[in-house]
C-alpha cells in the first residue's frame, strides 16, 4: 500500500505487516486531479486537485495522522496490474483506515446560530450532493468505522453517526448498517443485508466507466475477480453475480425486476445492471434451511448449459407445444416495508418462459397475465425438476 506523508507529501510503500495508522479520503473526482506520476516528479500543477490534496493532508496532520491515502495520487492509474490490485483491495483499505474524511465539494455549511443546526439550504445541498450518487462512494460510506464529513471549505459537517438520518434519506441505507459496517459484507450473516438489498443501494448510482458499476461492488460482497475493461457493463455485472452465486447462498440475487428499458420482454436469469434491483431493498432470504448443509444439496449451481435450478415439487407448470411457463418461488420474501406495508411478508416468485430448450425471465408486468391465460393444462410436478437458465438473453 502506497501512503502519503502528510507533512512532506512524499510517498512510501508499506506491506500488510507494517502498515501504520492512516487517514483516507473519499471524494468526487474533478478534472484537474493530481496523478501519481505528477506527484512523484514534483510536477503537480496548481489547481483544485492539488488544493484538495493539501487541505486533506493538513486536516489529517492536525488530527494526528502522519500518513494518508488518496486514490487520485496513491495509485498509479497507468499500471493495469496496480489498478486491479487496488480495486480488489479498496474495501479493505477503507475499512482499515483509522478515519475517513468525506469531502463534499458541492456543499457549503450554513448554521442557524441559535441552536447550531443546519440551515435548510445546507440540508438540501447535502441530500443533493453528487457524492451520494457515485458508485465508488458506496463502499467508501459503508467500509470505514469512523467518517467525518466536510463541506467545500473544509468545515466539519459532522460524523456519519450524527448525520445518519440525512444519510439514510439520501441513500436508503438503514442506520444499523452504517453503525456496524462489518455486517455489510459477511457471507452468511442472517442479520446482515441480503444480496438484493445491497444491489438496491447501488441502483441509483453511476460510474464514469460502465464496467465500474460491477467493480465498485466487489468489496461489498467480499468478492475478488480480475478487471476486464472493455467487456462492457452488463457482462461485468453478470460476471460479478456469477461470483456471488458461487460463494453465497442467497436467492434474493434473482429477485430483480425489469425497469427503465421497455424493449426486452425476455431476459436471462441475471440482471444486466444494479438498477434492476431498485425495488428490492426489503427482500430478505428465508433462512429455513441449514446454510452449512447446502453445499451437499444446493438448489442452484452453474453449469456449461447455464444456471441450473431445482424447481420444487408442487410448482405450477403450464405447457403448450414447445413453449412452457413456470411460476417459480424463490427462497426469499419481502420483509417489513415502511413505504408499502401491504407488500410485507409476501413471497417472491419469478415467471419463467421455456422455449427452444432454454429458460428465460419474463417481464413482470406481462408475465402473470400470460401465465394464467396460457391455453394449456397446469401441472404440479410431484418431484423436483431441474431447469436450466440462460445467463443473458
Amino acid at each position: 500500500m502506497r501512503l502519503l506523508q502528510t507533512e512532506t507529501l512524499q510517498f512510501k510503500e508499506f506491506f500488510d505487516t507494517n502498515i501504520p495508522k492512516y487517514a483516507i479520503l473519499s471524494h468526487r473526482w474533478d478534472q484537474d486531479e493530481v496523478s501519481f506520476k505528477q506527484m512523484r516528479k514534483g510536477q503537480a500543477p496548481e489547481g483544485l486537485g492539488l488544493t484538495k490534496l493539501r487541505n486533506f493532508c493538513l486536516q489529517a496532520r492536525t488530527d494526528g495522522y502522519e500518513w494518508a491515502w488518496m486514490d487520485t495520487c496513491c495509485i498509479d492509474q497507468k499500471s493495469s496490474a496496480e489498478l486491479s490490485e487496488a480495486i480488489n483491495s479498496m474495501f479493505r483499505w477503507y475499512r482499515n483506515a483509522e478515519r475517513c474524511y468525506v469531502y463534499l465539494a458541492d456543499v457549503n455549511e450554513r448554521l442557524v446560530e441559535d441552536d447550531r443546526s443546519f440551515h435548510p439550504r445546507t440540508r438540501t445541498e447535502i441530500l443533493a450532493s453528487s457524492w451520494f450518487r457515485r458508485g465508488w462512494t458506496l463502499q467508501e460510506l459503508l467500509a470505514p468505522q469512523e467518517i467525518i464529513f466536510y463541506d467545500a471549505q473544509w468545515r466539519s459537517l459532522g460524523d456519519k453517526y450524527g448525520l445518519h438520518p440525512l444519510i439514510e434519506e439520501a441513500t436508503g441505507i438503514a442506520p444499523i448498517y452504517l453503525h456496524q459496517p462489518d455486517r455489510c459484507c459477511k457471507t452468511y450473516d442472517r442479520k446482515g443485508p441480503s444480496a438484493a438489498t445491497k444491489m438496491s443501494w447501488a441502483a441509483r448510482r453511476e460510474t464514469s466507466r460502465s464496467e465500474d458499476m460491477a467493480y465498485c461492488l466487489l468489496g461489498l460482497f467480499d468478492i475478488n475477480m480480475p478487471l476486464l475493461y472493455g467487456e462492457g457493463g452488463a457482462k461485468a455485472f453478470r460476471r460479478l453475480q456469477t461470483e456471488i452465486i458461487s460463494k453465497q447462498v442467497d436467492e434474493s440475487i434473482f429477485a430483480w425486476k425489469f425497469v427503465f428499458d421497455p424493449r426486452p420482454r425476455y431476459a436471462g436469469i441475471l440482471a444486466p445492471h444494479p438498477r434492476f434491483f431498485i425495488d428490492s431493498d426489503t427482500v430478505i432470504p428465508n433462512y429455513n434451511y441449514d446454510l452449512r448443509s447446502l453445499g451437499n444439496d444446493p438448489r442452484y449451481w452453474m453449469t456449461n448449459k447455464g444456471l441450473a435450478m431445482k424447481c420444487p415439487a408442487g410448482v405450477s407448470l403450464k405447457i403448450a407445444q414447445d413453449f412452457a411457463m413456470i411460476s417459480n418461488p424463490l427462497n426469499c420474501r419481502i420483509g417489513p416495508c415502511r413505504i408499502s406495508p401491504e407488500r410485507s411478508d409476501s413471497d417472491v416468485r419469478i415467471i419463467i418462459s421455456k422455449f427452444d430448450g432454454k429458460c428465460y425471465r419474463v417481464r413482470d408486468s406481462e408475465s402473470v397475465e400470460d401465465f394464467y391465460n396460457l391455453d394449456s393444462a397446469a401441472q404440479d410436478p410431484a418431484d423436483d425438476k431441474i431447469i436450466y437458465f440462460a445467463l443473458e438473453p
